[in-house]
């Protein structure tokens, strides 16, 4: 955390410029989740801090793109008590595909608990780009669907 909190300190902004950029939309998703797990004292950060209520209030409708989903990893992750296996399996939920839907809205598969989704949703936000969430829960094997192994195999080039 202190290496962040130096990267913030110069401009505010992680990438050392003037304006957001995807780095901070990263680092956004990831302290989010930090701060709604609640195991780690981020109190002396005060860089971070700041920065994070910054964010907060220049990404789009941050609570619902951002913080429901850091919210719901917390619960997810205060479940798991002590066990590293199932969380292993919820850190593959970080792999993310993206597909256009018939209309040509941008449709993200994946999980809001994931940071990774939580990041390309924001990205959305930032841009304007209209979109739209599939839940992919890999808990409960969305993955091994039919509907969504066409998407990924028509996005890798394969034939099913």
């Amino acid at each position: 955390m202190d290496a962040f909190s130096d990267m913030v300190k110069p401009t505010g902004y992680v990438a050392g410029t003037p304006h957001m950029t995807v780095a901070d939309l990263s680092f956004l998703a990831i302290v989010c989740t930090l701060k709604a797990v609640g195991r780690f004292d981020m109190s002396a950060y005060i860089e971070i801090n700041n920065w994070y209520d910054r964010m907060r209030g220049e990404v789009p409708d941050f609570d619902n793109v951002c913080l429901r989903g850091a919210e719901s990893a917390a619960d997810f992750m205060s479940k798991l008590g002590d066990s590293d296996a199932p969380l292993a399996k919820a850190a593959a939920a970080a792999a993310v595909s993206s597909s256009s839907g018939g209309d040509g809205e941008l449709q993200i598969y994946g999980m809001s608990e994931s940071a990774p989704c939580r990041v390309a949703m924001m990205a959305c936000e930032m841009a304007g780009v209209s979109y739209s969430e599939v839940r992919t829960d890999l808990n409960n094997g969305d993955n091994m669907k039919p509907e969504f192994l066409k998407v990924i195999y028509c996005r890798l080039g394969l034939s099913q």
